[in-house]
């Protein structure tokens, strides 16, 4: 019993050693595996809150991100945000713990985005965190640095208020510590860039090439108290291609610029700036050839205080419809950023600008004013030109300008204009320059309209529609239309987008206004002019005498009127007129011609060459022709028309043809009708077919015989002639006719015997001589039964047959006589003299 106990209760037999060990190796890895677990859980939880509470003391305390790993050799980050306009998709660091390399980083699917403006830039994530950075802590303190940074499938997006935003892609590999690196940048406007980054004593360079081989090249050097840099190189002509798709340039930009920076200023020591454009288009604007060179210096940091000159020259520009050939402007202006952030600039001096030509108008309508000087000056302290917070350049300033002469639709000389000008260009652009321009000159080409000492007081607009507006009054000391003086006149111009409207007020006689109204198209070169001269006496001395003088060769004394509607444009001369006479004594200008009482209305559907509505009635209450045929009250149906075979005269000008149908006069105690005939103004043959009725013998005889004869009785009968003045020697062909007495008259014939001796034998009776006796004295006082004329119409002659019947008053002897008449050529040539031709000679 006692040996059982004694067996229970000894003590067991001693482990072996390696059971120990294993035992414990087993509860060290238990350990390990709960610390290690732990340490997964919190370490990555530690390190994000040690990174947030960091990332706070920078100013971003809303910081988001994500720990995905944790080692020895380095933390990676994922879906990094750390604010709104900067955030990336991961950010590997990696450091060797028990080396003496530092940090390097990469940083994948980074995106910043921002507004391209400059305060959106400078209150943007990276542009506080380089401003709160300290400075690099000496070697022997602190963590170690960051020596390679690489950047992978990163992008900057810079948004803008005018367009689609910029994208730029970049790609590469940094070395903050020394400053090395290479990157490449790529955006759809600028194209693909390639930088690199050069270090040496002090020294930094940057070269950046774009793949169309244009580079700049940027130095910053490190001095005691400053840092120098300098900026030199070319831009790729596919920049302004892709920023202004209008815009060609024929040389790619050159650019140079060198300055200094000292601490947060920066200055600009030289800035030049070289472009070449071949053409520059938009939907209201073109310009063609321009070189532009940029000189300046001044401050570019903090604030911005600039001494720009420049210079810009101009082959030909086009807006809207006005055109500038030849263009030098050379500004020295003062541009400086303003405290509300905009930009103004001021001109050092008065700014000088050199047309060779400025063009107002469409080609055929357009006004050209060449060699125009243009002087523009500042108003009191306000800038020339300043660009607000709001993106708006506002150009203040007072200009003055000059030209030598001017040519087109108007003729000039001695132009000259001058104002203050406020123009505002951005999205609702404006303008207002009230402007006083002056003329010695002005006329039409054709010379119809002339005036002298011309004043203008026009205000200029720019509405909403971007169209301009000008309403404004003028005077003129001296008028004159073709040539004709007409005293002072005053009027208004409009200008309405490309209509153009003028009004002009005159006298044309002394109870006469006149008044004329012009609507032009700028752009197509159609319109209209309207003239109003009311029905109103006029005398010798008005100037509407005088125009009818000059342009109707004819001197006009009664009450008269003219209304005219002119189309410009590809209708020349197209439009409407009318023109009245009221009792209207009319003579024209050799005096051969004239009449008394005219009175009618002549109806024009055309002007030029001036063609008739319709067939206008004439009346007059006598007509004098060569100073010695007269007739007495008349008519005729007046029309202007074109001719069958349209064309041009050899003096160029648009052949035309007056028809006149139905005249009609009292003419030697009878009437006269002429059947319808044409009239060309430049070859006048006429051919004319006469009706006479009533026609008393004793004036046709008295015109016939000078005198010498007379008679009674009234003749009727037709006759055709033709005038014919185209010849060297003008002549009157007769043609073929027929006069007869109505009844029974009487002849007498003076300087012929009164009677005859009678016979005394039948030899006597057979005596010729004796016989020619008797029959003149028969015809000495003759009474007729039968008077008739017949004209032969040969070629050339003067001459007709008269029969004659009857028997002598105081010698009774009966006569059946057919003479031959001559002495006709005197009274043609009377009718020649009418229209100022020298009479043919014939022996009457």
């Amino acid at each position: 019993m006692r040996k059982s106990l004694r067996s229970s209760t000894a003590e067991p037999p001693p482990r072996r050693k390696g059971a120990r060990i294993g035992g414990i190796s087993l509860a060290l890895v238990a350990l390990s595996a709960l610390v290690w677990r732990a340490l997964e859980v919190e370490v990555p939880a530690l390190v994000a809150s040690q990174v947030r509470g960091e990332l706070a003391e920078l100013g971003l305390e809303d910081a988001q991100l994500r720990v995905e790993h944790v080692g020895l050799d380095g933390v990676r980050f994922a879906d990094v945000r750390l604010a709104p306009d900067l955030e990336a998709e991961s950010i590997d660091v990696a450091f060797d713990p028990f080396g003496d390399r530092g940090i390097s980083m990469t940083i994948e699917g980074a995106r910043w985005s921002t507004a391209l403006d400059e305060d959106a830039l400078r209150e943007s994530t990276p542009a506080r965190l380089l401003a709160r950075a300290e400075p690099p802590r000496d070697a022997g303190g602190g963590g170690p640095a960051i020596d390679h940074v690489r950047i992978e499938r990163s992008h900057v997006v810079l948004a803008r208020a005018d367009g689609a935003p910029i994208d730029v892609a970049i790609e590469g590999e940094l070395a903050p510590g020394d400053t090395r690196g290479a990157i490449v940048l790529e955006t759809e406007a600028l194209g693909v860039w390639a930088i690199s980054m050069h270090p040496r004593a002090h020294t930094l360079q940057i070269e950046a090439r774009a793949a169309s081989g244009e580079t700049l090249d940027l130095e910053i050097v490190q001095r005691d108290d400053a840092v120098a840099w300098s900026l030199d190189g070319t831009l790729p002509r596919a920049i302004a291609t892709r920023l202004a798709p209008a815009i060609e340039l024929s040389a790619p930009p050159s650019l140079r610029a060198r300055g200094t920076a000292r601490g947060t200023t920066w200055t600009l020591d030289d800035g030049h700036l070289d472009v070449h454009v071949a053409r520059a288009a938009h939907e209201i604007a073109e310009v063609q050839d321009a070189h532009v060179v940029l000189d300046a210096t001044g401050e570019l940091a903090p604030g911005l205080a600039l001494d720009v000159r420049s210079h810009l020259h101009l082959a030909s520009a086009r807006i809207e419809d006005v055109r500038l050939e030849r263009a030098v402007l050379a500004p020295r202006l003062d541009v400086e950023r303003a405290i509300d952030g905009s930009i103004v600039a001021h001109a050092r001096t008065d700014v000088g600008v050199k047309l060779g030509a400025f063009a107002l108008g469409s080609e055929g309508s357009e006004l050209r004013l060449h060699d125009v000087a243009l002087a523009l000056s500042p108003r009191g302290d306000r800038p020339m030109i300043a660009r607000t917070s709001a993106g708006e350049v506002q150009i203040t300033l007072h200009a003055r300008a000059r030209s030598p002469r001017g040519d087109g639709v108007l003729r000039a000389s001695d132009v000259g204009a001058e104002g203050d000008v406020d123009v505002v260009l951005g999205d609702r652009p404006s303008l207002a320059a009230p402007l006083a321009i002056r003329v010695a000159r002005l006329a039409q080409p054709d010379a119809e309209l002339a005036m002298r000492d011309v004043r203008l007081e026009l205000p200029i607009d720019l509405d909403e529609q971007r169209s301009i507006r000008a309403r404004g009054r003028g005077r003129a000391r001296h008028t004159a239309w073709a040539g004709v003086a007409l005293g002072a006149s005053e009027g208004t111009l409009a200008l309405e987008g490309d209509r153009l409207a003028l009004t002009l007020d005159g006298r044309a006689s002394a109870r006469a206004p006149y008044h004329v109204d012009v609507a032009l198209g700028m752009e197509s070169g159609r319109g209209h002019v309207d003239v109003e001269v009311p029905t109103e006496p006029i005398d010798a001395n008005d100037a509407l005498h005088r125009v009818f003088v000059e342009h109707c060769g004819a001197r006009i004394v009664g009450r008269a009127g003219v209304s005219l509607h002119a189309l410009l444009g590809p209708r020349a001369g197209a439009g409407e007129g009318r023109v009245t006479f009221e009792d209207v004594a009319l003579e024209n200008e050799s005096g051969q011609l004239q009449a008394t009482g005219v009175n009618g209305t002549l109806e024009l559907a055309h002007l030029d060459p001036p063609v008739s509505a319709g067939a206008d009635r004439v009346r007059w209450d006598a007509l004098t022709l060569g100073g010695t045929i007269s007739l007495r009250e008349g008519s005729a149906r007046i029309h202007f028309a074109r001719p069958p075979h349209a064309g041009r005269t050899a003096s160029g000008t648009v052949r035309r043809e007056i028809v006149i149908a139905g005249a009609e006069a009292a003419v030697g105690g009878g009437r006269v009708e002429v059947a319808p005939f044409r009239v060309d103004p430049e070859a006048p043959s006429l051919a004319l077919d006469l009706t006479l009725r009533g026609i008393e013998l004793q004036r046709l005889a008295t015109a016939v015989s000078s005198g010498r004869a007379s008679g009674t009785g009234r003749l009727d009968g037709s006759m055709s002639l033709r005038v014919d003045l185209v010849s060297a020697t003008p002549r009157i062909v007769l043609g073929r006719g027929r006069l007869s007495a109505r009844g029974p008259g009487r002849v007498r014939i003076r300087e012929l015997p009164a009677s005859a001796t009678p016979a005394r034998g039948l030899d006597q009776l057979r005596d010729g001589e004796w016989i020619e006796q008797r029959v003149l004295a028969a015809l000495a006082d003759f009474e007729y039964s039968r008077l008739a004329f017949e004209l032969q119409g040969e070629e050339g002659t003067t001459r007709l047959r008269a029969r004659v019947q009857g028997r002598g008053a105081r010698t009774p002897q009966e006569l059946d006589l057919t003479l031959q008449v001559n002495g006709l050529q005197p009274v043609l040539d009377r009718s020649l003299v009418l229209l100022g031709s020298r009479p043919s000679q014939e022996p009457s």
